[in-house]
């Protein structure tokens, strides 16, 4: 989740108080679909695959990938942050900064994956040149890009009261301009990646594109009371109020609250064999 330098303004944190509370619910609400991308876009198979994981997080789908790959495979996972990513024979686990392009050892890979990273990074373009390079990815090797439209304030589909309706959306605006956008993070790069990918001279990009509700108490909630918790002092350094901050953390944990995802937009393409 978080691959650029520590210079970056990115609010999140892989080793804050809430990161474990934040990575477990993105795995629970995430993980499954990734999982079934990957292996549509592989063919059913990564068995002696070499995989590479950009933005690793705490390593939930790296540790998933390095299942998969068997005896023969192997899978790096690169992290600004990779001290919390799991152990596991065929798993290596590096500390980079993918803003300055620093060689991935084990050569090239045949799947390279990245998930709500590329958007949180201001260089993204530059950086899906460098991921599809052919320091990086083999010629016939497959580029899976996920990344969240985050640019939908509206979200809430049901809520305790009209006034909470009205109170958190407002709040998701809110935190959208002043947490994320107001620190590179670009909220519709999601919808330009297949443009990107397809400039860059893959084949076969395709685009699926997935939402659900998130409840509050569950993985959904959770993960959004763990982005409050994380961005506390930023979100009161630009005037929000305890008592405000309090109410929706509360809020988020009352299962009548019910919100519309952000769209994930999980793009694939295929680097041609020259």
């Amino acid at each position: 989740m978080r691959a650029t330098t520590e210079n970056s303004r990115y609010a999140l944190n892989n080793l804050g108080e809430y990161a474990n509370q934040h990575h477990e619910s993105l795995a629970a609400l995430l993980d499954p679909g990734s999982r079934s991308r990957t292996l549509e876009l592989l063919g059913g198979s990564l068995e002696g695959k070499t995989c590479l994981e950009v933005g690793a997080g705490h390593g939930s789908f790296a540790l998933w990938l390095a299942d998969q790959v068997g005896p023969q495979g192997q899978v790096i996972a690169i992290d600004l942050r990779p001290e919390r990513i799991p152990q596991h024979d065929r798993l290596t686990s590096l500390q980079r900064d993918v803003t300055q392009f620093e060689p991935v050892p084990q050569g090239p890979a045949d799947f390279v994956h990245t998930r709500l990273t590329l958007q949180h990074i201001p260089q993204r373009e530059a950086v899906l040149h460098w991921l599809v390079s052919d320091e990086v990815l083999k010629p016939g090797g497959v580029l899976l890009v996920e990344d969240w439209d985050a640019s939908r304030t509206d979200v809430v589909m049901d809520a305790p009261t009209p006034e909470d309706r009205d109170r958190f959306n407002r709040f998701q605006d809110f935190m959208g301009r002043e947490v994320f956008a107001g620190r590179g993070t670009d909220r519709t790069w999601a919808r330009r990646v297949h443009g990107r990918m397809v400039a860059e001279g893959l084949t076969d990009v395709h685009t699926v594109m997935s939402g659900q509700s998130w409840i509050g108490g569950g993985a959904g909630g959770r993960m959004v009371a763990a982005s409050v918790w994380q961005t506390y002092s930023v979100l009161l350094a630009a005037g929000a109020s305890e008592d405000e901050l309090q109410g929706i953390i509360a809020l988020l944990d009352d299962p009548r609250l019910v919100l519309s995802s952000h769209l994930l937009y999980s793009t694939g393409g295929t680097k041609p064999v020259r």
